[in-house]
C-alpha cells in the first residue's frame, strides 16, 4: 500500500537517514512480505559468539558512536560473523580461530600458510614463530570442539601432522587451534632435467 509507505516515511522523519527511495522500499516490501516472522534470526554485534565487535569512539566533534572494536574502519571482525552466521559451509560456520606460528628457519613460511588458509575459509586470527620441529603440530586448544576445523586442519597438512590438547602457548595466543607449521611443509623446489648431452 503506497498510502501506509508514505505515511511511515512521514512518520519516521528526521529520525531515520537512509539513501533508500520510496519505490526501492516498496521493492523491499515485496520481497520480504511473506517471510514467515518464525523465521527471522536475530544476532548482535555486541554478543557475537561471546566477543563485542564493537567499540565505543567520541568523534572530533564530541558525538559519540560505535565503530568496530577492531579498530576505525576495520570490518574484518564483523564480515568474518556475517559470513559464519549465512554460510552453510561447515567449517566457515564454526568461525574457529586460528594461529600459525613458523616452527622453520623459512622465512615468511607462516606468512604463506595464512594466505592459503584463508582462501580455503579458515579464520586465521594470527601468525608467529615457535621453535624450529620436523613435523607439523595442530594443538586444538578446546578438545572436542570444532570437529569440522580439525577434519580441515589434517587435510590441509597431512597424514604426518600431529594433533594434540597440549597447549604450551595458552597464556600467549587466545585460539581455538595453533598450527606449529614444520619442516614438513616447506615447498621441495621444482627440478629442471638435465640438458641432452
Amino acid at each position: 500500500n503506497p498510502a501506509k509507505l508514505s505515511s511511515l516515511s512521514d512518520a519516521i522523519g528526521n529520525n531515520v537517514k537512509t539513501d533508500f527511495s520510496l519505490g526501492e522500499v516498496r521493492r523491499l516490501y515485496d520481497l520480504i512480505k511473506n517471510v514467515n516472522g518464525a523465521n527471522i534470526k536475530s544476532f548482535s554485534l555486541n554478543d557475537a559468539n561471546g566477543k563485542n565487535l564493537l567499540a565505543s569512539y567520541t568523534t572530533m566533534d564530541g558525538q559519540s558512536a560505535l565503530i568496530p572494536a577492531a579498530g576505525l574502519d576495520d570490518y574484518s571482525g564483523v564480515r568474518s560473523f556475517l559470513d559464519q552466521i549465512t554460510s552453510s559451509d561447515p567449517l566457515v560456520q564454526e568461525g574457529a580461530q586460528i594461529v600459525l606460528l613458523n616452527a622453520t628457519t623459512t622465512v615468511g613460511l607462516a606468512s604463506q600458510q595464512r594466505t592459503a588458509l584463508l582462501a580455503k575459509h579458515f579464520s586465521v586470527a594470527a601468525v608467529g614463530n615457535a621453535k624450529v620441529q620436523p613435523t607439523t603440530t595442530i594443538i586444538q586448544t578446546v578438545p572436542n570442539t570444532n570437529p569440522n576445523t580439525l577434519k580441515a586442519l589434517i587435510s590441509q597438512y597431512g597424514k604426518t601432522a600431529t594433533v594434540t590438547s597440549v597447549n604450551p602457548y595458552a597464556g600467549v595466543y587466545n585460539a581455538d587451534f595453533i598450527v606449529l607449521v614444520g619442516t614438513d611443509q616447506i615447498p621441495v623446489p621444482k627440478t629442471t632435467p638435465a640438458a641432452a648431452q
